[in-house]
């Protein structure tokens, strides 16, 4: 089996006590059997810490070690309780761990071992990857300004890790090669056109969503024509990977404005003349579509105070239709904004949740839940730029892909919810 990976993957050192957003802060934190079972098992004064500071949970066994007063027997997850603060009981006043400092960093949970990296098997390759709600592997992905390139190597027989993705896409029969290749494909080609910097960021997106808008057309009629995916697939690939310069065809405009759904005005995706009358509809679409942004944002779970305040300044910030034009065309044309952290994003999302199409044959949703997650983080630089006095650093850069991943992509009903919201027509 091949394990496959961002070329910065394995790059990736936890910077511990250096972290300005600690991971063992505001986190509940899951304690995976075999590490409950071993918790359970440590001698001493520091095992006695260990089975304290676990929430309640279900023993294995009635005959199993350990105070029944501390495992309850509703089933529920161990956890590490919280302190009052949020911290982790284990993390010390220096930010460091107290068990990997007495027992060794083997005898961290998995969860703690693991993140932020994460797992999924896919086309019979593991792939893994950092999220970038951890600062370091944020950095780490907005570095450098070099496309992001894929690294194959042999995996050795290891297997990934369940995470959330597995265990919600795992069902009794997985899909069979032939949709693998096809979301395969379709990823690929995605990656391709969006890393493609010969044409502005704007048409890649145009064309991106025009070749996930014709593939979902082919993946829906696979069934009653099972030849389709075999000619029409290759032939979609070609059409938008095939030419250096590949210019919007009246079809593929049309498609790329079905793809757009509800998050994204197609008209600010598309090339259209500089004296055209569209201009001025084009900025008033902008700040339309980002009413609409805010309104499916509201409908998220939300997990952090942080968010709360970051949405509300959004809400102060962009206050009208000339407000928004101006802070947003200021920021654009800035030094400091770096079109590749926006190809990133995309390159990021299309890479983790593409896979996720060949279980529920939905390609179109997780295309639109990239462009809007990139157009998010956008407004949130926007803001923060203006606000910074007209500056904005890595830092900042970081900072805000982190906020948005926190609250999205560690929230299996987020993240449902936004795939939902990314199928309603505009």
């Amino acid at each position: 089996m091949l394990l496959r990976t961002p070329d910065f993957y394995d790059h990736f050192l936890c910077i511990g006590d250096s972290c300005k957003d600690c991971c063992c802060i505001g986190w509940e934190l899951d304690i995976d059997d075999d590490t409950f079972e071993y918790y359970k098992s440590v001698p001493g004064p520091f095992g006695d810490r260990l089975r304290g500071c676990m929430s309640a949970a279900r023993k294995v066994s009635p005959d199993a070690p350990g105070d029944d007063s501390l495992f309850g027997d509703d089933g529920g997850s161990t956890m590490y309780r919280l302190k009052i603060d949020g911290r982790c009981p284990f993390l010390n006043s220096k930010n460091l761990c107290d068990i990997v400092l007495n027992l060794g960093p083997q005898a961290l949970c998995q969860i703690c071992s693991e993140y932020p990296r994460y797992s999924f098997e896919f086309d019979g390759a593991v792939e893994k990857s950092l999220t970038i709600s951890c600062e370091e592997a944020g950095r780490l992905m907005f570095l450098s300004d070099v496309p992001i390139g894929f690294v194959e190597t042999e995996a050795g027989g290891w297997m990934p890790s369940d995470g959330p993705e597995a265990d919600a896409y795992s069902p009794e029969n997985d899909p069979d090669e032939e949709i693998f290749r096809t979301i395969s494909l379709i990823r690929s080609a995605s990656i391709r056109i969006l890393e493609n910097r010969r044409i502005d960021l704007a048409d890649r997106i145009g064309h991106f969503l025009a070749l996930c808008t014709e593939a979902q057309r082919a993946l829906d009629l696979a069934d009653s024509d099972p030849d389709l995916l075999r000619i029409r697939l290759p032939e979609l690939v070609r059409l938008y990977t095939g030419s250096e310069h590949p210019e919007i065809t009246p079809e593929a405009r049309d498609a790329a404005a079905e793809g757009s759904g509800p998050c994204l005005d197609a008209e600010e995706i598309l090339p259209f003349p500089e004296d055209s009358e569209l201009l001025d509809a084009v900025r008033r679409g902008r700040f339309d579509y980002l009413k609409k942004r805010m309104d499916i944002l509201s409908g998220m779970e939300i997990l952090t105070d942080r968010w709360i305040q970051e949405i509300s300044e959004l809400d102060k910030v962009f206050i009208s239709e000339d407000s928004y034009e101006s802070i947003l065309s200021a920021w654009l044309s800035s030094p400091d904004c770096r079109i590749p952290a926006y190809e990133h994003l995309l390159v990021y999302f299309v890479f983790r949740y593409f896979p996720l199409a060949a279980y529920d044959g939905s390609i179109i949703d997780k295309a639109r839940f990239a462009v809007f997650g990139m157009l998010v983080i956008r407004d949130l630089d926007a803001a923060r730029f203006m606000r910074n006095g007209a500056r904005f650093d890595l830092n900042d850069r970081i900072r805000n892909a982190k906020i948005c991943s926190k609250e999205v992509e560690h929230s299996d009903y987020n993240i449902e919810y936004l795939f939902g919201e990314m199928l309603k027509i505009s």
